[in-house]
């Protein structure tokens, strides 16, 4: 693949995200990529405010395997992710650099992790690029989470 998996993205002139959006009972296997050569690296499970903002996300009771890059990603843009609530949620083999979950430079938002179990990550479990205002609170492992600052 040469995109995620599954995306919620404000690009193209969206109705704006409102309420909760609900990303749950997934199975992904081997999904995210690169594209524009190279250029854009993408998760398996990626949220991309380009403009207006994400609010209310919800990642719940799902499995994440292999994913070419990070397992869930958190792209810069203009609009905030603010409150997303990833819960029950298990990453293993983020691959080529990859974070179990990244927060890219620029991104602006929160995350609550609970019952998430990240394994065999290439780069950290949770990340955060230099420059991101994404804040994270929860448990990653049954510990309380500590992003890395990755490259």
């Amino acid at each position: 693949m040469t995109f995620p998996g599954i995306m919620l993205a404000t690009d193209h002139n969206p109705l704006p995200f409102s309420g909760t959006t609900l990303i749950a009972n997934n199975g992904l296997f081997r999904c995210g990529g690169v594209f524009w050569g190279e250029a854009q690296k993408y998760g398996a499970i990626t949220l991309f405010p380009s403009g207006q903002p994400i609010p209310g996300a919800v990642i719940r009771d799902t499995d994440i395997f292999d994913s070419t890059y990070d397992g869930i990603q958190f792209k810069t843009g203009g609009g905030e992710m603010p409150g997303v609530q990833i819960t029950n949620v298990r990453i293993d083999g983020s691959n080529n650099g990859g974070a179990g979950i990244l927060a890219m430079g620029g991104a602006r938002g929160s995350a609550t992790l609970s019952n998430v179990t990240i394994t065999n990550s290439s780069s950290a479990h949770v990340g955060l690029n230099p420059g991101s205002q994404f804040v994270f609170s929860g448990t990653v492992n049954g510990a309380p989470v500590q992003p890395v600052t990755v490259q």
